[in-house]
């Protein structure tokens, strides 16, 4: 099982104005916007919409928790009795998902395949055994650990057997799409305000954000890109301001989760290609693509692959720009795609 983690991200109306962290449920008007929020997925979700009347916001509350609800039903490995945990109970099984679950899978293992691997979610047993998520291991693993854990990694051991119908080829193996499941719920929430009448509107769900229309007062939505200083508190500091009209946004970093054995960082983010957590200096990683399923799972996968091969990576993917932060001596370095900087406001 893969514990996900997100560099946090200010959505604001300004680059100086942060976020406020509402209690779960609740939602006020503030002109002609509302502001929902909740809980779900295992984190904090938070939604701007305009264009709607104050008599439409517990329907559009009602509206975002329905679809979450079913997106955690199908796709969490936290909830128990869920569609993706039942399949993982007896991955050599021929299980079948519904139609929005299958094509979750479809584009994990598409991912997969584009980056030879660099992005994998059945990485699990991996991550738990470098001692991280949930029933993370005391202590570094051995190398006949290591080999064992290795055994049950594959995105390549996953086959399609019928329609919509699931198999693993090896026993034990788990399928974990924390690395792009929240994204997808970022979308189809935006399908569902959009369909509402809202024509603008910011959704964020455990810092993968989508936003299209204007922010009030007008102009794109900004949203601060956190510097990724190690262990600090949410918010504390800005590298950039990002601008979204219509489009979405991802963060993966390496600063929250992980511990230093001796002058050597182990970072949570581990390369599934190696078995073993990265070592090079990319802190952060900012992905901007048109759906948020993309520039989530996009975001983890260019962790993994680190600032040259990322970088390449995204230069030859006209749908994906990326803001790379990197770790020196100095502190950080700002290495931007070849057009980046047009959804950028500025850097601090």
């Amino acid at each position: 099982m893969r514990a996900f983690f997100l560099l946090s991200l200010l959505a604001a109306c300004s680059p100086s104005s942060s976020t406020q962290q509402p209690s779960s449920g609740a939602s006020e008007l503030s002109g002609t916007t509302l502001i929902l929020s909740g809980k779900a997925l295992g984190t904090q979700w938070n939604v701007k919409l305009l264009g709607l009347s104050p008599a439409d916001k517990a329907r559009a509350q009602q509206g975002i928790e329905t679809v979450l609800e079913r997106i955690n039903d199908e796709m969490s490995t936290w909830k128990k009795d869920s569609k993706l945990n039942g399949f993982n109970e007896r991955t050599d099984y021929a299980y079948t998902f519904s139609p929005e679950t299958a094509a979750v899978i479809e584009q994990a293992l598409h991912v997969a395949r584009e980056t030879g691997g660099a992005f994998d979610p059945t990485v699990g047993p991996l991550v738990a055994l470098w001692g991280f998520g949930a029933n993370a291991a005391k202590e570094g693993p051995s190398e006949a650990e290591l080999k064992e854990a290795q055994s049950k990694v594959g995105y390549h051991h996953l086959l399609w057997v019928g329609p919509h119908q699931l198999q693993g080829a090896v026993m034990g193996m788990k399928l974990d799409l924390s690395a792009n499941a929240k994204g997808y719920a970022v979308d189809a929430v935006t399908l569902a305000m959009k369909r509402l009448g809202a024509h603008s509107g910011l959704v964020e769900i455990g810092g993968e954000v989508r936003a299209w229309g204007q922010r009030p007062g007008g102009g794109p939505w900004r949203l601060a890109i956190e510097t990724p200083n190690d262990q600090a508190a949410p918010g504390q500091a800005a590298s950039a301001v990002a601008e979204l009209n219509g489009l979405s946004m991802a963060t993966s970093g390496d600063y929250r989760q992980f511990r230093m054995e001796g002058d050597k960082r182990i970072s949570h983010t581990i390369d599934p290609r190696t078995g073993k957590p990265i070592g090079h200096t990319l802190a952060s990683v900012t992905v901007f693509a048109p759906t948020c399923i993309d520039a989530d799972a996009y975001a983890t996968a260019l962790m993994v692959l680190g600032p040259e091969a990322g970088m390449d990576y995204v230069n030859g993917h006209p749908q994906l720009e990326a803001l790379m932060i990197l770790r020196n001596k100095e502190g950080f370095e700002l290495r931007y795609s070849e057009h980046a900087k047009a959804h950028l406001a500025g850097t601090l």
